[in-house]
């Protein structure tokens, strides 16, 4: 979830000798909590009325995208005077139809992530960061059996003087 994300570096040569192993580095920086309480929310979709159809009765469509929708929110804001939150989630999912078939693909996300600041004076504060989310496809076999599904969770903290 990009809202979640203050910057995205990619290092492909010439890396920090800090940097674990060799080759391309992708370093994720968490976009810190807002000084007021701030918050967004997003909402987009694509029914079926609004998908094209192919017109050509000898050449099938290879897939066609049934709907689509996702929706996604922001909160950003002091907890109290020393804790600061930010946190970020996205749903979205969609159905699709490949070849002669009806039958129905199905795909679904979700994220959740969550960034906490304590600030113990102006100098130190410790960062607690935490995400999570689930993903639902359609198998490899283009979904003649259930839909292969998967789940993740991490966290990280760190203290900065």
């Amino acid at each position: 979830n990009l809202n979640a994300l203050e910057a995205v570096s990619v290092t492909t040569a010439g890396g920090h000798p800090d940097t674990y192993g060799s080759g391309t580095t992708v370093m994720l920086t968490p976009r810190m909590p807002a000084s007021t309480w701030q918050r967004t929310f997003e909402f987009m979709g694509s029914p079926a009325g609004f998908q094209s159809v192919n017109p050509l009765p000898n050449a099938p469509a290879l897939a066609r995208l049934r709907h689509s929708a996702s929706g996604s929110f922001v909160l950003s804001g002091p907890v109290t005077e020393r804790l600061g939150l930010h946190l970020a989630g996205n749903l979205a999912g969609s159905t699709r139809v490949e070849r002669y078939s009806e039958t129905e693909l199905p795909s679904n996300v979700a994220t959740l992530s969550s960034h906490f600041v304590y600030r113990a004076n102006d100098r130190d504060h410790v960062q607690i960061f935490g995400a999570g989310e689930r993903l639902s496809l359609p198998t490899t076999n283009r979904g003649r059996r259930s839909p292969r599904r998967s789940g993740c969770a991490r966290g990280r903290s760190t203290r900065v003087r």
